[in-house]
């Protein structure tokens, strides 16, 4: 499944919920991504597409408070950062900024 993507695809299980959540880079040079159901369950088929812009493949890791966290290099060569919005929402993203931008 997924969005046709390509190359390798980064996993994180969530330290607040224990979901694993994938992103890949899609056939459309920008990132996708689905999660467990429930932790240790099945993973949702359809994946979402969080952005459409970006041309490298995909880093995640979790924050001190449970967020995960993700990383991306961008067509305009900057790294590009999002972060979950809280530990309690899983998959829900506040956005895309720049690392390095005020």
């Amino acid at each position: 499944y997924g969005d046709a993507g390509v190359g390798p695809v980064a996993a994180i299980q969530r330290g607040g919920t224990g979901h694993i959540m994938l992103f890949e880079r899609n056939v459309w040079d920008g990132i996708s991504t689905t999660r467990q159901t429930t932790p240790n369950d099945v993973f949702i088929l359809q994946w979402n597409i969080l952005v459409d812009f970006l041309i490298e493949y995909p880093a995640a890791a979790t924050d001190n408070l449970g967020r995960v966290v993700l990383v991306v290099k961008g067509a305009d060569g900057k790294l590009h950062i999002n972060r979950e919005t809280s530990a309690a929402d899983v998959g829900v993203f506040g956005g895309w900024s720049i690392i390095g931008s005020p």
